[in-house]
């Protein structure tokens, strides 16, 4: 396995790890230049272009909740990803 392999590999682990917290800001940097509301308690009507995004919005701003699963499996994935790394090189 190159080093290139195993950065891609590390980065690819990070995003998966850090795609709900990604998800999220996507959501609100949208949201907000249309006065559009991201809270969690329900879609609320978010017109963009003429047409109606809430469900999108909701959804997008609440998968930050996911970060509970997939910060604890980025890092034992990362963890395995490192062994295996260590073990092929030497």
């Amino acid at each position: 396995m190159s080093k290139r392999c195993a950065l891609l590999g590390i980065a690819l682990i990070v995003l998966f790890g850090a795609l709900p917290f990604i998800l999220t800001m996507v959501a609100v940097t949208i949201a907000q230049p249309f006065g559009c509301s991201t809270s969690a308690d329900g879609p609320h009507p978010c017109i963009i272009l003429g047409h109606d995004f809430a469900m999108l919005m909701y959804t997008l701003a609440n998968s930050f909740f996911f970060i509970v699963f997939t910060i604890p499996i980025a890092g034992v994935a990362l963890i395995i990803w490192l062994v295996v790394w260590l073990v092929i090189h030497n």
